[in-house]
């Protein structure tokens, strides 16, 4: 340190000059910023501040977010048909079909009946093999419906279709062998059939093909399996 009155050379520890006495003033030792810093500083000074900035978000998903198309909705219709009705179903058309075969529904009078009408018989026969398939064909729904496949809607519809449909060609095929039969004898037998029963049957499977080709429309993304 030099004193600024002499020009003497003096110590830090020394107030006063030795020389001339005068009051030596101690200095502090201020880091001097360098010129990185100050170049630093006057860019962040002249920075233009960004107004009407817009918030970002985070656009991901979280993992339990409920994707599009996965909405849980009723699925009451669906347990009834397959833990109940499509098995009812089976048990019925299973003993439909025996009966068919063997001809009980005809009763005391089966003997008699194919006595008269024999082609009738491999008629009912015939009728009673394929009621039976469609027996197997409801435990084949009803398992499909459990395991939510994708082609389960499909057949729930085929399911009440294929029935009414088995039935009118069954009735179509005994009507004809009756009609070829009373030509025959010159017996009019034209009122054996009840067709009243089978077009209300027609009507309400129509029904039923309609609500459930609805109701499984809006189920779709479900039955992915």
């Amino acid at each position: 340190m030099i004193c600024s009155k002499c020009g003497t050379e003096i110590t830090n520890e020394q107030k006063f000059c030795p020389n001339c006495g005068s009051w030596v003033e101690q200095s502090t030792n201020v880091e001097q910023p360098t010129y990185g810093q100050v170049n630093q500083g006057q860019q962040m000074y002249n920075q233009q501040p960004v107004y009407n900035q817009q918030p970002v978000f985070n656009t991901q998903q979280p993992f339990n977010a409920v994707q599009p198309g996965t909405i849980e909705m009723p699925m009451k219709w669906h347990k009834f048909l397959c833990f109940f009705w499509l098995w009812l179903m089976a048990l019925i058309n299973a003993f439909n079909g025996y009966s068919a075969m063997n001809g009980l529904h005809y009763g005391e009078a089966k003997k008699e009946v194919y006595r008269w009408f024999e082609d009738l018989q491999s008629v009912d026969k015939t009728y009673g093999y394929a009621v039976i398939f469609l027996a197997v064909f409801d435990v084949i729904v009803a398992i499909s419906l459990l395991k939510y496949k994708k082609f389960a809607p499909l057949l729930v519809i085929l399911a009440f279709a294929v029935p009414r449909i088995t039935d009118i060609f069954y009735i179509v095929s005994a009507n004809g062998v009756i009609s070829d039969v009373a030509k025959e004898i010159n017996v009019d037998l034209s009122g054996v059939f009840d067709y009243s029963e089978l077009v209300s049957s027609v009507i309400g499977t129509v029904f039923m093909v309609w609500c459930n080709i609805v109701y499984f429309g809006k189920r779709r993304h479900i039955y992915n399996k």
